[in-house]
């Protein structure tokens, strides 16, 4: 309150306690966000945009003083407009100099990059350096080209340069702390990413994220490294052409040869400077990673990705290393390019209480895949619990699996899971390269896969609504499980001594 808080309007000059701007507000008409941003945007302060009104950028808005601080909008009506007509980013933080920034919260707010010139820029960005408690909330982005950008490239590069010329008390820039909470993403033309993001104690929740599946789209989330983060209660929809909802992986160990050394104190430096950091990326391991009661829905398009998910190195020659990473009540939905749902090349991962219908998806499909992917050591302590499986296509032969395993995976459980294909020819529970790699019981077998109807609720139609994988009286499904480290159900209902099969107990 007070002079700590300041109203600003596009086209008149606010009044203090009147409209919504709050009773002894400081109060400005300016039509420029980047000019409001860096007038007002200072410690203690809360700079407030009226609703309904439209701002202009140019160029980018920066903030690079330390925080507390609030960005968001006041009065009735729609959030406030800022129409980026740039090439740039709408809202960056911090700089090479302020790797200490922190305490910032921005919310209300539409950015829209106006579907070009804006092709390179992102809404929110961290482009400039190192932050750290950061809450990004109900922020609405319009045909950006990306709509979140707290990635680590640029970090990497400043902690490393630093370190390269004998400055290492500046190498301390990170990402940490960051919350981005139920904001929107509406694809436009020049879409290719919604989330390209890294760090450290990562939330990201409740968000509505749509790539509008365009040729020239990408991921619609990318994490080159999360350490510690939640992603979870968010709908994730229509990634660019061969591209995934989720793609998980990790700085590279050995992409050059004694590009990494993780057991030194810093890396040893190659041309490659953006690639990784000690400060900001720890032991070079992704971890730690709960991605839980998510929508995915794929590409409705041919050209769209066969994966869905992937947690796995970024390509065959890059050794990223994950581990410690938990997936739980999800639900993918699939589209007309769909093969895989989940594709694991990591260790230490565990699926449980996930639902997957590929009634919507291509000529092969598998629900989880575990395999091993660019130079990683192996696949390694894999577990798969009570997970629905399902599609009402005509899947030809021999191209239905529910879980499939490479040749050099190892330590692979698979329990309690349910599925059901019935107009596929020929369709299995596990196709399976690695032999006794495998520690498996109480699945659905093969010919239950094929024929045996788990009585699913909507018993009359395909299910479609998550309520409708429920197993009713009757069902084989009930009370064949076994007791495994899963605590309740897709609802959140408590697990009893007696274990169904699937995602959703009867």
């Amino acid at each position: 309150g007070g002079n700590n808080t300041v109203c600003v309007a596009a086209s008149t000059l606010p009044v203090a306690g009147a409209g919504g701007c709050p009773a002894g507000a400081v109060t400005a008409q300016q039509s420029s966000f980047p000019a409001a941003i860096s007038s007002y945007a200072i410690t203690g302060k809360r700079v407030l945009f009226k609703r309904g009104d439209t701002f202009a950028a140019a160029a980018e808005a920066r903030i690079t003083a330390t925080g507390p601080g609030i960005v968001g909008s006041y009065g009735p009506g729609a959030l406030p407009k800022i129409q980026m007509t740039g090439d740039t980013n709408v809202l960056g933080f911090s700089s090479s100099s302020t790797p200490d920034f922190k305490d910032w919260r921005i919310m209300d707010l539409d950015m829209d990059g106006m579907g070009g010139p804006a092709t390179s820029g992102t809404g929110i960005s961290s482009a400039g350096g190192g932050l750290a408690q950061v809450t990004v909330l109900r922020l609405t982005y319009r045909n950006m080209s990306n709509a979140i950008g707290f990635a680590l490239d640029l970090i990497n590069y400043l902690n490393n340069y630093f370190i390269a010329n004998s400055r290492p008390a500046e190498a301390i820039h990170t990402v940490d702390q960051v919350t981005v909470v139920d904001s929107t993403v509406i694809p436009g033309a020049a879409t290719v990413y919604s989330a390209y993001d890294s760090g450290n104690r990562i939330a990201f929740m409740g968000n509505n994220f749509d790539n509008g599946g365009n040729a020239s789209g990408s991921h619609i989330t990318r994490w080159p490294f999360l350490n510690k983060a939640v992603i979870s209660n968010n709908t994730f929809a229509h990634p660019g052409f061969t591209r995934l909802a989720i793609k998980l992986h990790a700085p590279y160990w050995n992409a050059t040869p004694g590009e990494f050394n993780p057991g030194a104190a810093h890396p040893v430096i190659t041309s490659n400077l953006s690639n990784y950091s000690t400060y900001a990326n720890g032991d070079g391991y992704t971890k730690y990673v709960v991605i839980s009661d998510n929508k995915l829905i794929d590409a409705p398009t041919a050209a769209g990705n066969p994966w869905s998910v992937e947690l796995g190195p970024q390509d065959s020659g890059s050794d990223e290393r994950i581990r410690n990473v938990i997936l739980e009540r999800n639900w993918w939905v699939a589209n007309t390019a769909s093969q895989v749902a989940l594709r694991i090349s990591a260790s230490e991962i565990t699926a449980r209480n996930n639902v997957f219908d590929f009634s919507n998806g291509s000529n092969s499909q598998t629900a989880i895949q575990v395999v091993k992917d660019g130079v990683v050591v192996t696949s390694d302590q894999v577990r798969i619990y009570n997970n629905t499986i399902y599609t009402s296509y005509a899947v030809p032969s021999s191209q239905f699996a529910g879980i499939e395993l490479a040749a050099q995976v190892t330590n692979i459980t698979a329990r309690n899971n349910l599925a059901y294909a019935p107009n596929a020819q020929g369709p299995v529970m596990f196709v399976n390269a690695c032999g006794t790699c495998l520690t498996a019981s109480n699945n659905s077998s093969d010919t239950q896969v094929k024929g045996t109807a788990p009585n699913f609720a909507s018993a009359s139609a395909a299910p479609a609504n998550l309520a409708d994988f429920t197993i009713v009286s009757g069902s084989y499904a009930i009370g064949a499980g076994i007791a495994v480290p899963v605590w309740s159900d897709f609802f959140l209902v408590p697990q009893t001594s007696t274990r169904d099969l699937g995602a959703i107990n009867h």
